[in-house]
């Protein structure tokens, strides 16, 4: 929990450029740590009468020490708390400097063809990025229950929720009596999925599990589309369009930059070198890196809103407006700041 209010508190100084500085954005942060502080409240008053309950159990502490002296509690404790490996002294010649439209210099990645992105997707793996606590909430909370309310609305008798993590939205389904199941490629949130929602999480890459097409009323993705490689996203886009029944919806919420006809502009273009791309004619090709040189929380794809429904629109979907406004009325002046971009996809 302390490094989930770390992360969060990194957004907030390091990764938001421009969009920071907006009040609303302010306000939405605010309430995000607010929530955090709480749930870590909660933690330690937990953790506090766990252990009271230990001292006063002897036969149970000595198991517990017992455990902790295991070679396997300390491989893992190691590897889940170990710091992240810079990889800018791997390709330094693709790290700068640059000044943004606030003239803060910010690190960039610059990608100078598509074998850069390969590279990057590789580290990320490679060095385990999210396979560390603070990547992943492992609660439900109030932002999960509303977007379980959300794909609720769509009244489906199956979904798949994308880039699940432990399965916080899964579960949020599942006690609305909404059959859900859940993608993840990371093992370590698995091991943390939800007991009763467990089995029905596939861990792996969405275009090798043997999944059975054409058997989702809606698949969803939050915050999991911009994690993908660009060389990768046209196959993946197109292998949840097989998934889906006719008629079948996307609802997701990504990071695009620009003015959006529904949510209006949520992310503002912070970088001179991102507008060539206004028009949706490509995603950017530099990236706004962290102090280690991954993309910031792992984001490989930056693009403007056109670019997002272009992609879509590509591999046989149309976009949903009425039901996007529906949803903004119902339930947006609920969401946080970065959840009002979302699209609702149909396949066609």
């Amino acid at each position: 929990m302390i490094k989930q209010l770390y992360h969060l508190g990194r957004k907030l100084l390091r990764t938001t450029g421009r969009d920071i500085f907006r009040q609303d954005t302010l306000d939405s942060l605010k309430t995000e740590l607010e929530q955090q502080k709480k749930q870590l409240e909660d933690e330690k008053a937990q953790h506090a009468a766990f252990k009271l309950a230990v001292e006063r159990d002897p036969q149970r502490a000595a198991v517990i020490d017992a455990l902790k002296g295991t070679i396997e509690f300390q491989r893992r404790y190691q590897q889940a708390y170990m710091l992240e490996r810079s990889i800018i002294p791997l390709r330094p010649e693709r790290y700068r400097y640059e000044k943004n439209v606030n003239n803060d210099e910010l690190l960039m990645f610059s990608a100078q063809n598509s074998a850069d992105f390969d590279w990057l997707e590789e580290q990320i793996f490679k060095f385990g990025y999210y396979e560390k606590p603070g990547v992943w909430s492992f609660t439900i909370d109030a932002d999960k229950r509303m977007l379980a309310e959300m794909i609720a609305s769509f009244k489906p008798t199956k979904t798949l929720d994308f880039g699940c993590a432990n399965g916080p939205v899964v579960q949020a389904l599942d006690e609305l009596g909404v059959h859900s199941e859940g993608v993840e490629i990371s093992s370590f949130a698995l091991e943390h999925a939800f007991p009763n929602i467990k089995s029905r999480i596939h861990h792996g890459d969405l275009l090798k599990l043997p999944l059975v097409s054409s058997s989702y009323d809606v698949v969803s993705g939050f915050d999991i589309f911009e994690h993908l490689n660009p060389n990768k996203v046209d196959a993946c886009v197109a292998r949840i369009r097989d998934l889906l029944v006719p008629g079948g919806s996307v609802f997701t919420n990504i990071p695009a930059f620009g003015k959006d006809e529904i949510f209006g502009e949520v992310f503002e273009y912070y970088m001179a070198d991102w507008d060539a791309q206004r028009d949706g004619s490509s995603y950017f090709k530099t990236l706004h890196v962290d102090m280690h040189g991954y993309p910031v929380n792992g984001h490989l794809i930056w693009a403007d809103t056109k670019w997002w429904t272009g992609l879509f629109a590509k591999h046989g979907f149309a976009r949903d407006l009425e039901r996007e406004r529906a949803l903004h009325a119902q339930f947006g002046g609920r969401l946080y700041h970065s959840r009002r971009s979302f699209y609702v996809f149909r396949k066609t």
